[in-house]
């Protein structure tokens, strides 16, 4: 059997890489900082899979000691690593780097560089899904189209957790939105493990948990079993939106992309194009993989602030005060668009309503020259189908002015920090 030595200090990560390498027939062994990874590398003389971003020694620290030490040189690594940076070839040769696998965690990506990096035939499940997790305030929206995947629902145990963590919510509502499902009688046992892993996650109990969906095997299911009675399922979104949480819409905005269409649910007509959440996505359902760099281009984040009002630029800049990122403040979404030719940006926080070109026009700019660059709208305008025009457009989130400083933190970490 492999013995797999897993260093990372993310206890989320940690436990879903012990589970999930068991899971694939591997001997694991878990290492709680770099100084403790490089001690059992010793010892153990497992294969390493490897954060680079470690406290009391650095990823580049043990493989470098590694690489010096005849006994242990040989020991092949694979990295995982939250920046968009790699080493680069000649560096990973020397070093017996064999993979580099990309936060946020992508399951087939994980496995397939597994199987190759350490040449043991592994494989995921095949099953087309689209899956995609966020939270708005204290409600847990949790996407699911085309069928089921027991690797990802697995994921999604995790990253509920990580959401959980960054938003410091418990019990949350949650809301399950259940499109275009292909189901057979066989995925019983898949919706039992979806609502398991969502009442363990969150803690919230099934009177918490609502379901939109027009998939009468789900409404089947639920009512069969005594423990999903609580779970109210319905067909059409203003009665899960408005009527059941007792909300108003405008306050809930997908952070993930664009499944907020009244043609979500409606039967016949399920999601064909839409994009899930990138740390639920695997490899096939996206264009390519992240653009990575070599080690020399690693820098700070750069983060648009694209906003007429100066108090509100003021604003975003006071709260990033301390993280050692560029803010760059647009007036107009003419000079942001101009700014895009020659700055990388990381995160862009937009208006709405602006002189010249408005929001919509800068969100209409980026996605026709295809930069994927994560949004988040702020606006006074908490009208519903303007917010769903922004959510179409594929926007990380939506915030209503007034704006408060702890909460952009919380959505910018939301978006900067993912393991999942």
């Amino acid at each position: 059997m492999k013995h797999v030595l897993v260093i990372d200090e993310s206890s989320l990560l940690q436990q879903y890489l012990k589970e999930k390498c068991a899971k694939l027939g591997l001997e694991v062994t878990v290492a709680l900082n770099g100084l403790d990874g490089l001690s059992k590398i010793f010892s153990a003389r497992p294969d390493i899979i490897m954060d680079f971003n470690l406290s009391r020694l650095r990823g580049t620290e043990i493989v470098e000691k590694k690489t010096q030490s005849p006994t242990i040189k040989d020991i092949p690594v694979v990295i995982i690593t939250s920046s968009k940076v790699m080493p680069d070839p000649v560096y990973m040769k020397k070093h017996n780097i064999l993979k580099v696998i990309p936060k946020p965690i992508r399951v087939d990506i994980l496995v397939s560089m597994l199987a190759d990096g350490l040449r043991i035939p592994l494989s995921v499940e095949p099953t087309p899904c689209m899956l995609d997790v966020h939270f708005n305030e204290n409600v847990l929206f949790i996407e699911i189209a085309k069928g089921l995947n027991t690797d990802k629902i697995e994921v999604l145990k995790y990253k509920i957790l990580e959401l959980i963590q960054i938003f410091r919510v418990t019990r949350p509502k949650v809301l399950v939105i259940m499109s275009d499902l292909k189901l057979t009688p066989a995925d019983t046992v898949k919706l039992e493990l979806l609502f398991d892993t969502i009442l363990a996650a969150t803690g919230s109990g099934a009177a918490r948990i609502k379901v939109l969906t027009t998939a009468a095997p789900v409404r089947t299911f639920l009512a069969a079993d005594e423990k999903y009675r609580g779970i109210e399922a319905a067909g059409s979104l203003e009665q899960v939106m408005d009527r059941i949480f007792d909300l108003n819409v405008s306050q809930f905005v997908s952070s993930g992309k664009t499944m907020l269409k009244q043609n979500l649910v409606n039967p016949g007509q399920g999601e064909t194009g839409g994009q899930a959440g990138l740390e639920l996505k695997f490899h096939r359902e996206q264009d390519e993989l992240p653009q990575f760099f070599t080690a020399e281009t690693r820098r700070p984040a750069h983060i648009a602030v694209v906003d007429d009002d100066e108090l509100i630029q003021e604003l975003l800049e006071s709260a990033f005060t301390g993280t050692g990122w560029n803010i760059h403040k647009y007036g107009s979404g003419t000079e942001f668009i101009l700014a895009c030719e020659k700055t990388d940006f990381d995160l862009v926080f937009l208006d709405i309503l602006m002189p010249g070109i408005d929001g919509f026009g800068v969100m209409d700019y980026l996605k026709k020259k295809g930069m994927d660059i994560p949004v988040i709208v702020l606006s006074t305008v908490s009208q519903r189908t303007t917010i769903l025009k922004a959510v179409s457009f594929g926007v990380n989130s939506y915030l209503i002015k007034p704006l408060d400083a702890d909460l952009i933190l919380k959505k910018t970490q939301s978006v900067f920090k993912r393991n999942f």
